[in-house]
């Protein structure tokens, strides 16, 4: 599946092992655009969290072996031989998911991404700031989807582990706007070499102060070669003012 091996009997073995998992079943589907996608049935023994299950079986399976879609059922449906009945198996496709509470999108940034969300899922209801995008069906594939579709239609570029680290409308929002911020500063260059440079409002400020202090204590600050420089030749001025004085 999308190149990779699957075993679906390993993806079974590790939601066994959950203490609130009594039967589990893999199956692959394809959705409306032919792709394939991985679905797993559960029968919970107790509180069931597909956000949760997600992360448990992210602990000990690669990312494309993770189901796109994890459902709680009463009961893994069988034929008259005793295999499971895959026909009898719902779609998973617009079972809502359980996971946040819908949250609508506040801005035209969120507004933009969770439209691209649902494009790229092919959901008929909205999505909400904070659902998953991978508790939503998404996978590897459909991630890079995404990335093309934000590059095109928002003219941003977003890293792909960006979307499995951001996998939410209202995280990624942030990270699209903290990269603009990013963007926005620019480097101070190098100034050219100069015999001497404009004082800056605090260094002028700071001369002042020290033309103020009358008790004979003066500020100390590193001395440059130009520095050097521009005092020896007022030590020379000095020196032939009080030479010509004493003639």
């Amino acid at each position: 599946m999308r190149g990779y091996r699957i075993e679906a009997g390993e993806i079974v073995h590790r939601l066994l092992q959950h203490t609130d998992v009594k039967e589990a079943v893999v199956v692959a589907r394809k959705d409306e655009k032919d792709e394939s996608y991985l679905c797993a049935y559960v029968v919970s023994g107790g509180g069931f969290d597909a956000s949760e299950l997600r992360t448990y079986l992210k602990r000990s399976l690669p990312e494309y072996m993770v189901p796109s879609y994890l459902v709680e059922v009463e009961r893994i449906p069988l034929t008259a031989n005793g295999k499971v009945d895959r026909k009898a198996l719902p779609e998973p496709q617009d079972l809502v998911q359980a996971g946040n509470e819908y949250v609508a999108p506040r801005s035209e940034t969120e507004t933009k991404l969770a439209a691209i969300w649902q494009e790229v899922l092919g959901l008929s209801q909205p999505v909400g700031i904070r659902d998953n995008f991978f508790e939503l069906g998404g996978h590897s594939l459909k991630a890079t989807q995404l990335v093309s579709r934000i590059q095109k239609q928002l003219d941003a570029s977003v890293p792909l582990g960006e979307v499995f680290a951001s996998p939410t409308v209202e995280e990624l929002t942030g990270y699209l706007e903290a990269a603009a911020t990013m963007e926005r500063y620019e480097a101070i260059g190098q100034a050219e070499l100069r015999e001497w440079y404009p004082a800056s409002p605090a260094q002028q400020r700071l001369y002042v102060v020290s033309q103020l202090d009358t008790g004979g204590h003066r500020l100390q600050h590193p001395v440059g070669a130009g520095d050097r420089r521009r005092a020896g030749c007022g030590t020379c001025a000095g020196e032939l003012e009080r030479a010509g004085s004493a003639s």
